[in-house]
């Protein structure tokens, strides 16, 4: 499973150094910021970055049995063969409590973190991609994770997983 390790596989792929990362958040840098690092040569281009994000992505999609967590992955793969697409979902007070209690924050501090969060993931998938991230017909399963519990959530999974390779 790859969320934030996602961005030190690319890192490592394209020889680039781990300092990068800080240059690559699921949202949008400062404009002036990101032109200054690329003029004096702190890293490559925005551009240039989130292509060789993409390539990691694909390039580990094709090797298989990798979960992707972010960074617009169900659209860079959309088209590989094999790929099972699923956005889980729930109403924002679930999982605020879900956040301030894996976090160990307030309820207060959880919204806030979900809804910088959201935002900046929004962004991102609009920014890079021209995507509504709500829209559900990009995703093969949509799970409203409030209504199911882990264990049923992770059975659909399955079944769905099961009927793609299998079917």
């Amino acid at each position: 499973m790859l969320d934030k390790d996602l961005l030190t596989h690319a890192l490592t792929l394209h020889r680039l150094p781990e300092r990068l990362a800080a240059f690559l958040p699921e949202d949008s840098i400062s404009e002036t910021n990101a032109v200054i690092g690329e003029l004096v040569g702190l890293h490559p281009s925005l551009w240039t970055r989130e292509h060789q994000i993409a390539e990691a992505v694909l390039q580990l999609a094709h090797v298989g049995r990798v979960i992707f967590v972010g960074r617009a992955a169900h659209l860079i793969t959309r088209d590989v063969p094999g790929g099972l697409h699923i956005r889980l979902v729930a109403p924002l007070e679930v999982r605020a409590e879900r956040i301030a209690r894996l976090l160990n924050c307030t309820s207060a501090a959880a919204l806030t973190h979900l809804e910088r969060n959201d935002l900046a993931r929004r962004r991102y998938v609009r920014t890079h991609f021209q995507q509504d991230i709500d829209n559900p017909c990009l995703y093969d399963l949509v799970i409203n994770t409030a209504r199911f519990s882990p264990e049923a959530t992770a059975l659909f999974i399955v079944a769905a997983l099961e009927d793609r390779l299998l079917g």
